[in-house]
């Protein structure tokens, strides 16, 4: 049988130190302002992009009104996860695609990724 080379003292205060650090990063407060900020950058973008399409279709006024979007705010280490889902169209029932999804960096808030589903 292998001895490991750590006296146990030596082991227990190793396996402290990461239990505590793991538990830190775990239950670090979660930046509430921070988040709103990166939905309210995106749904900036959302808008400009939304201004773009045309008006020349049955339900462009719809979909180009923000206010028709259900929002979601996802984060990682890396980035926060903004997603717009469009709301059902009132007697129309849903609505074949209408979900755009807006990466912004966590460092400087700039959407470094956009996805959008049609």
């Amino acid at each position: 049988m292998q001895r490991s080379h750590l006296k146990p003292p030596a082991g227990w205060v190793f396996a402290a130190v990461l239990a505590l650090a793991s538990h830190a990063y775990a239950a670090a407060p979660i930046d509430h302002a921070r988040s709103l900020e990166a939905a309210r950058i995106a749904m900036g973008a959302l808008e400009e992009r939304l201004q773009k399409e045309p008006d020349d279709w049955e339900f462009a006024t719809y979909v180009k009104d923000i206010r028709n979007y259900d929002i979601g705010i996802s984060e990682n280490k890396q980035v926060y996860v903004v997603v717009f889902v469009l709301r059902d169209i009132p007697g129309q029932g849903p609505f074949n695609g209408g979900r755009a999804d807006f990466y912004l960096d966590k460092r400087t808030l700039k959407v470094v990724r956009f996805v959008g589903h049609k």
